[in-house]
């Protein structure tokens, strides 16, 4: 089992943690950069610059702070994550968390957030919340999923 810092994580907790930070990351790059969400249809990502690694900074920067919710919420703990009829209840609360502090950083901080499909993420929050809304119904799959294939 990995160690960090003298304490032991779990492969499958790594698994989860990584495949949720994909999940949301992928959401908020594809969301932001095609149609139908997209401000600007005309941009072409380009992975040679570094414009494109700014966007997909700033979507794990909003993944890792939705991680840092649901951790908040218990939903990393093996015992709590699969009860299934707390698991709703907790990613719901675990959202709203990560919206209200995702509304502050795109209110307080704008220039830390580029979305080259978006005009004006101040303007434009609302496609970052139909986006997360979608990633957490996506992570409740996936994790339905995860907990049916691992604990059967």
């Amino acid at each position: 089992m990995p160690k960090l810092r003298e304490q032991i994580i779990p492969r499958r907790k790594l698994m989860l943690i990584g495949a949720e930070c994909a999940i949301i990351t992928g959401a908020l790059f594809a969301g932001t950069s095609l149609p139908p969400l997209t401000s600007n249809p005309g941009v072409v990502l380009d992975f040679t610059g570094w414009p494109t690694w700014q966007f997909l900074l700033s979507c794990l920067t909003i993944a890792i702070l939705c991680q840092a919710c649901l951790s908040y919420n218990d939903l990393y703990d093996w015992k709590v994550s699969q009860n299934r009829g707390e698991l709703p209840n907790r990613l719901m609360h675990s959202g709203g968390y990560s919206l209200v502090l995702l509304a502050m950083l795109v209110f307080l901080l704008p220039q830390l957030f580029y979305f080259p499909g978006l005009t004006d993420p101040r303007g434009e929050t609302w496609k970052l919340i139909l986006l997360l809304a979608v990633a957490y119904v996506a992570i409740y799959a996936f994790r339905a999923g995860f907990h049916w294939f691992f604990y059967k």
